[in-house]
């Protein structure tokens, strides 16, 4: 049987689809002049030896068996979609841009259809997902090329809901349909670890939409609860053994924030108090930021007042759930969606919430506000309804203007570490991506004047003292540079950059044993640090030891093949000795 009952909602269905496609692309079509940025984008995309070598065995090897031993997470085929774009469009950061809009059209799209299946209500349906689509929330995950498992989680999320549907209704070829829904549902939770919510989604999709949990006495068609409750068993266990390797694996890589660090109790109300502010943003999204700093406290009453809201708005959804079962249901989604990333399991610089969390649940938001409106409101015919049609259109477009020009923000580093800055103000980590940008871009003055603000939050950081020490080389003060480097090391001895910044001032000025020490001291920290691997090869060969300097170099690029500086230092030390290749 079709997903879709009646063959004449198909011509609207086509008519909006296209519309949605168009709509992404007004919005996203800029990111195609874009360039990655300096958060997350090099180190899982340009610096990264296995995804810079496209779709080959030995990469998808690394993808599905060790990425997660590299602190990349397990997001295997988040990891081959850039892969598959390094193949098809090398470091074009274009290129990458590109793939993430076409596959957020094919999730706005999944979403219509899914909707639209459910319920038969196109324009709708149309309306969830044309916000959805042009929102300012979905950027971060759309124009944020690193954020791409959020993007490809979520397509696999709709195709999977779109075939439970195709299932509850497939008759004879039910095993068919229920084989390839577990199948999609495996490709979801390989993107991101979040659709382990899904099990219970379809659940409540069963409950509220489908009912599918009471069974008709006279057909004997509904399944019933027990039943409906054991097809979810091998999704259940899926959704199992997904979560526990996403507990095991910043264990095993050493990058869960321990209690000590990060209170539990701080983690619960903190989770609790970015509820109401994801819902906020929704309908208010004028203070978006790549990243929000984790509090050192949060006040009693906010997550005392989330908890109270919760509880008002699940209660009282509850009791109309009769009348309103489908607000009910966008609501269970928000909710059930959301929990994996509240940080109650934190690892990594754990953000007090993201925009790319939201990117999923916030769907539930839309899908429980727009079926909020009473059915006699838009009903051809009824008095409301065209008034109703206009406030829609603009809610899109509005919607749409808000997305435009809040994904500008994403052109470059600089454009989104502002837009941090200016947001958050006492941003650490965005003072310091934004002192890094400007330094890459060789505008060391600039660089300074935000590391210092970074340096005066977080006194005692030796990322702060090192990167002031890198600009003060870069502007010819040796002295003050070795003041920092010292500085930072004196908080972290193991503080691999800022012995990489040791290391090349006592290599220029003419100490290369010297340099040798903490050049091997930052790669025994960090053995993938190249440039350390390449001034320790500079400092072996000023010190004499040249055959060591080839032998390390020999060893280090099969490593790091698409490093050029290591070939450029190998062909001028081989030159030197009048050795041929």
């Amino acid at each position: 049987m079709s997903l879709f009952s009646h063959a004449r909602f198909v011509k609207p269905a086509v008519f909006i689809a296209a519309l949605l496609a168009l709509a992404v692309c007004a919005v996203y079509i800029q990111t195609l002049s874009f360039s990655f940025i300096g958060f997350d984008d090099p180190d899982l995309i340009i610096n990264n030896i296995h995804v810079r070598a496209g779709l080959t065995a030995d990469s998808l090897a690394w993808a599905f068996g060790s990425a997660w031993r590299e602190n990349v997470f397990f997001y295997p085929l988040a990891i081959v979609s850039h892969m598959a774009d390094v193949s098809l469009f090398g470091l074009d950061a274009g290129g990458h841009h590109l793939s993430s809009m076409v596959l957020h059209a094919g999730t706005v799209l999944g979403l219509f259809f899914l909707l639209f299946s459910l319920t038969g209500a196109a324009w709708r349906s149309g309306f969830v997902a044309g916000v959805f689509a042009v929102h300012p929330l979905p950027a971060d995950s759309v124009a944020w090329v690193a954020e791409r498992s959020n993007v490809l989680c979520a397509l696999f999320w709709m195709a999977t809901m779109l075939a439970y549907v195709g299932y509850c209704r497939a008759g004879r070829r039910k095993p068919a349909w229920y084989l390839f829904c577990l199948v999609l549902f495996v490709l979801a939770l390989l993107a991101k670890p979040v659709a382990v919510t899904l099990p219970v989604v379809l659940l409540a999709a069963d409950w509220l939409v489908l009912d599918r949990f009471k069974k008709n006495p006279a057909t004997g068609r509904q399944p019933g609860f027990w039943p409906v409750l054991g097809e979810k068993i091998p999704f259940l266990v899926l959704a199992g053994l997904r979560a526990g390797v996403n507990i095991v694996v910043p264990v095993a890589t050493g990058t869960a924030v321990s209690a000590a660090h990060t209170p539990t109790g701080l983690r619960f109300a903190n989770g609790l108090a970015v509820i109401p502010v994801y819902i906020r943003r929704l309908f208010a999204p004028y203070d978006l930021s790549i990243y929000y700093p984790f509090p050192g406290t949060v006040a009693l009453w906010k997550p005392a007042a989330a908890l109270l809201l919760l509880a008002v708005v699940t209660a009282l959804l509850f009791y109309l759930r009769r009348k309103k079962s489908l607000v009910l249901f966008g609501w269970l989604w928000f909710l059930t969606v959301l929990v994996p990333t509240l940080g109650l399991i934190q690892s990594g610089p754990w953000p007090a919430m993201a925009d790319h969390f939201v990117y999923l649940p916030m769907i539930g938001l839309i899908l429980a506000a727009t079926w909020l409106v009473p059915e006699e409101w838009t009903s051809p015919g009824a008095g409301p309804a065209r008034y109703v049609s206009i406030i829609a259109i603009a809610v899109v477009v509005a919607t749409g203007v808000a997305g435009f020009f809040h994904t500008r923000h994403y052109r470059n580093s600089i454009t989104i570490f502002e837009q941090a800055v200016k947001v958050t103000g006492r941003n650490f980590f965005a003072l310091t991506g934004l002192g890094n940008a400007y330094a890459e871009q060789g505008r060391p003055d600039k660089a300074e004047v935000f590391f210092k603000k970074a340096l005066l939050l977080q006194p005692g950081s030796p990322g702060a003292h090192a990167n002031l020490g890198l600009v003060a080389a870069a502007q010819g003060a040796e002295q003050k540079a070795k003041t920092h480097f010292t500085a930072a090391l004196a908080v972290d001895p193991f503080f691999a950059p800022a012995h990489v910044g040791m290391g090349n001032l006592l290599l220029a000025a003419g100490r290369p044993e010297a340099a040798i020490f903490h050049y091997q001291q930052a790669l025994a920290t960090d053995p993938d640090l190249v440039s350390a691997h390449n001034n320790l090869a500079l400092a072996l060969a000023a010190s004499g030891a040249t055959d060591k300097a080839l032998n390390h170099l020999h060893k280090t690029i099969p490593r790091f093949p698409h490093r050029p500086e290591l070939r450029r230092t190998l062909a001028r030390l081989l030159a030197r000795t009048g050795a041929r290749r």
